[in-house]
């Protein structure tokens, strides 16, 4: 995909939102607006959530909840619970779907980390939320070139049930310009 995004659109709300045009997967072209915020609780936890709704020509609806608690001990590496819920309809189907990844994360020099955790998702089908992927996951995030281009990969170990795959090696390479 590639977009445009203002971030921080309004601050006088107290969340953290911004504003996306853009284009994915060849021809869809889309907006997304996303709001969220973070409370800051006793102990170094912290709770988190967002939303954001997306609109596309062809993939139309879609809209994602997102909640996360987080331990951040001062400069120690963090250990999170996020936990989401998905909605996708494009005017044919819709489809209800659920994740949740236990991960720790290393924040290095500006910009690097190094994460690494388990997932478990599935779908929601007649008020039923079923398992369908579960395994362990790890990534890793970078500037290159300039400390405004980004490269980060992940190297996952997942199954799918529905489509009867058995845990296969997955790799996902993502490259982000943020001006």
């Amino acid at each position: 995909s590639l977009a445009l995004r203002w971030s921080d659109v309004s601050r006088r709300t107290g969340l953290d939102t911004d504003f996306a045009v853009g284009i994915r997967s060849g021809s869809d072209l889309y907006a997304r607006a996303k709001a969220g915020k973070r409370w800051e609780l006793e102990d170094d936890y912290s709770i988190f959530a967002e939303q954001i709704y997306r609109y596309g020509i062809k993939s139309e609806h879609y809209a994602r909840t997102n909640f996360e608690i987080r331990k951040a001990p001062a400069d120690k590496p963090f250990i999170a619970n996020h936990l989401h819920a998905q909605f996708e309809n494009d005017g044919d189907e819709e489809e209800w779907t659920w994740g949740n990844s236990l991960y720790r994360q290393h924040d290095f020099a500006p910009g690097k980390r190094l994460n690494y955790g388990v997932y478990a998702g599935g779908y929601i089908e007649n008020k039923k939320a079923d398992l369908n992927g579960y395994g362990p996951f790890v990534g890793y995030r970078q500037p290159i070139y300039r400390n405004w281009l980004f490269a980060q990969t992940e190297l996952n170990y997942y199954n799918d049930r529905r489509e009867d795959r058995h845990h296969n090696v997955g790799v996902l390479l993502r490259f982000e310009a943020l001006f």
